[in-house]
Order: structure tokens, then C-alpha cells, then sequence
């Protein structure tokens, strides 16, 4: 009695990082179907170029993004309002050392 494998799918390691990508941009495209549907278009859109404007300087973030099982929904709910608050608390240190400087 012999055991079957199953046939190997990816001969080629390109093969796998093609899958994997495929499978990143489905579950990033079902995520940000979701959320427009429950945020609207515009707000989608808004989230999206400030999240790209964050990600220029600190490239990690999309990895963080990635890694997560509904990015878009992590973006709204998560990184947006702590983006928000690192963004308020910074003008706050310059306005002060701005301050401090006139005196």
C-alpha cells in the first residue's frame, strides 16, 4: 500500500510569491470594499492618503498593515485615531518650543 501526496502546487519559489501576493491583494481589496461600504467612498479616500503620507516616513507601516486579517477596518478603527492624536500632540511641542524660542 502505497501513500499519495498531494501534487506540489508551487515547483517554483516565484510561483508562491506570486500566491501570496494574490491572496494579500484579495483580502486588502475585501477589506476596503467593506469598510466603503460602511464609511463611505470619501472617507475611504481620505484614510487611504494620509495613511500613504505616514507610510513615506515610516515604510513599516504597510508591513503593520499587512499583517493584519482586515486591514482597512484596522486603519479606521485603530491607526487613524492614534495618527490623529501623535499628529495634535506634535503641534502642541512646536507651538511650545515655538513659544520658547520668542522669549
Amino acid at each position: 500500500m502505497s501513500v499519495q501526496l498531494p501534487p506540489v502546487r508551487w515547483r517554483d519559489p516565484r510561483e508562491f510569491k506570486d500566491a501570496k501576493s494574490e491572496a494579500l491583494n484579495a483580502r486588502l481589496n475585501a477589506s476596503e470594499t467593506l469598510l466603503r461600504a460602511r464609511i463611505g467612498d470619501q472617507q475611504v479616500d481620505d484614510l487611504i492618503a494620509r495613511f500613504r503620507s505616514a507610510a513615506k516616513d515610516y515604510p513599516p507601516l504597510f508591513q503593520e498593515l499587512y499583517a493584519k486579517r482586515d486591514p482597512y477596518r484596522w486603519l479606521a478603527q485603530y491607526w487613524a485615531p492614534r495618527h490623529e492624536r501623535m499628529r495634535r500632540a506634535t503641534e502642541v511641542v512646536h507651538k511650545v518650543l515655538a513659544q520658547r524660542s520668542q522669549h
